[in-house]
């Protein structure tokens, strides 16, 4: 049994868009479930010191009901009567026959953060790569250290061969004279004890 049918009269409809149409017959659904979400036990239950008149139960609740849905039709005529609302609806109907995305796609949503939602798809991308590149500078700073502790051993070991070079070629010098005055007397010696 449907109260607000029995208890509400037709209204007269203006002349409205297809839009405010289909709005208001959304609208009036809604506002008609949210009118008979309570039950007339349930009502009779909040007035329990009436549980002995079910008559007067039922009257209460057809009241409340018709109150209710006439208060809310009589907003809703205000809302729709601002032209704001007819226009809206006519644009959002524009801006959904120009959509590329089919009615059941979801559609991308903007993170919480701002930050994040500041950004591009390119952006994402551009970090992606910068990442990467630090990544290969890194190790060109590594390599580039360990090349740097190369040549700087490869140098001290060149300074140390050429101090020794330069201390047995002074030391060289000086014995090697010598060595040359007992070569030759040894040769001597060699002679002498080979005529004997």
């Amino acid at each position: 049994m449907d109260v607000l049918e029995e208890t509400t009269d037709p209204k007269p409809v203006t002349h409205q868009s297809d839009n405010a149409l289909v709005f208001r017959a959304t609208i009036t659904s809604i506002m008609k479930n949210i009118c008979e979400s309570v039950s007339e036990e349930e009502f009779a239950k909040c007035l329990a010191y009436l549980s002995s008149k079910p008559a007067i139960i039922g009257k209460l609740h057809k009241i409340l009901m018709k109150d209710m849905y006439e208060s809310m039709e009589i907003e809703l005529e205000e809302i729709l009567s601002d032209l704001n609302l007819a226009s809206g609806l006519g644009k959002l109907k524009e801006l959904t026959a120009e959509t590329t995305r089919r009615p059941d796609e979801i559609a991308w949503r903007p993170p919480g953060n701002v930050k994040e939602h500041l950004r591009t798809l390119d952006a994402m991308k551009i970090i992606a790569e910068s990442k990467k590149l630090e990544e290969i500078l890194s190790n060109l700073e590594a390599e580039n250290t360990l090349l740097r502790e190369r040549v700087k051993e490869k140098r001290s070991l060149a300074h140390k061969v050429e101090d020794r070079v330069t201390r047995a070629f002074k030391s060289g010098s000086l014995s090697l004279s010598h060595m040359e005055k007992t070569s030759e007397s040894m040769q001597n010696y060699l002679k002498i004890l080979g005529n004997d």
